[in-house]
């Protein structure tokens, strides 16, 4: 607490048990708990007052140790009504995607109270999207994400990549060999306001532990002759290749990869 200057013990001791009174609801219980005459009782409480009133204002400074957290942004109304079809006016770019979003806003709002968060793929390590206003059928467009994003129906947070999520691909891409990641992997923490997203937070730092890195230069490498790729797997691992089609000269159009772990048994 910034206190004045020269408070004395006795009276930060009073401010201590205000303030705690404050918080928990009891702003009148200092009336009956004074121990000690000659201070100004309610001159105390309203400094009290004023500070917890001061931090409460005061945004969260966010970092790798305080990331955004859904229950910082919450949302106390969740939207029941009848839900409007899209606007497909409000953005006309939208329009090329009216059916997935038509068949998305079916479902309840899942996102900020009154709106629906609807997903579609934009190809490799893409994710795109809309989210819609269920009350007035507005169209707005959703950052773009490289794996998923994480979202509430109790909250205007929405976060691109979350930490889990980049973390439970270790250790395929886009993790390296020494544990760290591709330079362009982030998590990035939006909030809704104002009809747009607010970026309020990114985080880019991650590398898994050296005793957790998994060794793989020992690992074997199949190679695709048709297609010409590599790919490589565990020591003790199977793969199966089949060819699923080829044109009437014998070239091959499309192959299945099947890649077991021989250690897990087969499942009927």
């Amino acid at each position: 607490m910034n206190l004045k200057q020269g408070v004395n013990t006795s009276k930060g001791i009073l401010i201590i048990i205000i303030a705690a009174a404050i918080a928990g609801g009891g702003i009148l219980a200092y009336q009956y708990m004074w121990p000690i005459e000659g201070i100004d009782k309610k001159g105390i409480v309203q400094e009290v007052t004023e500070i917890l009133k001061d931090q409460k204002s005061k945004p969260i400074e966010y970092s790798a140790e305080r990331v955004p957290d859904f229950k910082d942004f919450p949302i106390s109304e969740i939207y029941e009504g009848e839900i409007v079809d899209p606007d497909f006016e409000t953005d006309e770019k939208a329009y090329t995607f009216r059916g997935a979003i038509k068949k998305g806003i079916k479902t309840s709002p899942n996102f900020a109270g009154h709106y629906t968060v609807i997903l579609w793929g934009c190809g490799t390590d893409c994710q795109s999207g809309v989210v819609v206003n269920a009350k007035t059928g507005a169209i707005y467009w959703l950052p773009v994400s490289e794996f998923r994003r994480d979202f509430r129906v109790d909250s205007s947070l929405l976060i691109a990549n979350s930490p889990e999520t980049i973390e439970s691909r270790y250790p395929y891409y886009p993790y390296k060999k020494d544990g760290s990641v591709e330079e362009w992997v982030s998590t990035r923490y939006y909030k809704w306001e104002n009809d747009q997203f607010v970026l309020v937070y990114k985080s880019s730092d991650y590398k898994i532990p050296e005793d957790k890195v998994v060794e793989i230069t020992n690992w074997e490498t199949h190679k695709s002759e048709a297609f010409k790729f590599e790919i490589k797997y565990p020591q003790g691992w199977t793969v199966k290749e089949d060819i699923l089609s080829k044109t009437h000269l014998g070239t091959v159009l499309s192959e299945y990869l099947y890649i077991s772990d021989n250690s897990v048994p087969e499942t009927t």
